[in-house]
């Protein structure tokens, strides 16, 4: 027998299946970080239509530096805007001081590099941030996998989920490093090329840090 009246016992009961799908939402943007699902601020797009070799070589602009550039920008940009929401697993989730402090600066940073990008977008109207390109097969993996981390986080507590959060955060933000510094090198505009470069190094020491985390002795 519930120890509440029955009006407090279903208003107990609504808030924590609201708690509940918060958590799934919070864990599935962190998961989306290595399997590169949608962002959860997008409405999930339709899967693209088959195109004929012939269709896709035709779509491709003339100048390669720029179609390398727009790829590796708008892959660049999701996995920020997916990163920049992993401060909010603290609100489910609690780690040791030094975790919850490295949370909180990946997501400022990948939320001011995020801007960074938008900035670029709107002074050079080359700049497209909305073509990562994925094969649809690429595509659907990505989402598999997301869904599996978004699982394996889920249950996961104590060193466990710190240790599963910290291996998901290397794979992430070494893949981004490397999608700026290659977006860099194929940037024509020397300031923009700088922008790009700057943020490769941010990350990478992002990266640093998580993995000097993870091998301490209670990581390991």
């Amino acid at each position: 027998m519930s120890s509440y009246p029955i009006g407090d016992a279903r208003k107990v009961r609504q808030f924590e299946a609201m708690n509940s799908c918060v958590a799934k939402a919070i864990l599935l943007g962190v998961a989306c970080v290595c399997g590169g699902c949608q962002s959860l601020e997008r409405s999930p797009k339709p899967p693209p239509p088959i195109q004929t070799h012939e269709a896709t070589q035709a779509e491709q602009p003339e100048n390669l530096k720029q179609h390398l550039r727009n790829n590796c920008a708008s892959l660049l940009y999701d996995l920020l805007n997916d990163e920049k929401n992993l401060s909010k697993l603290l609100l489910i989730k609690r780690g040791s001081q030094e975790l919850d402090d490295l949370v909180k600066d990946i997501s400022t940073s990948c939320r001011e590099n995020a801007k960074k990008l938008e900035q670029l977008a709107v002074a050079d109207r080359t700049l497209n941030l909305h073509t990562p390109g994925l094969p649809s097969g690429e595509a659907a993996t990505r989402d598999a996998i997301a869904k599996t981390k978004e699982h394996d986080l889920l249950l996961a507590r104590g060193a466990d989920l710190q240790f599963k959060l910290l291996l998901t955060q290397t794979e992430g933000l070494n893949y981004g490093s490397h999608l700026a510094k290659v977006a860099a090198e194929n940037e024509t505009h020397p300031e923009a090329a700088r922008e790009f470069a700057a943020i490769a190094v941010e990350l990478n020491k992002l990266y640093e840090r998580v993995a000097a985390l993870l091998r301490t002795p209670s990581n390991l």
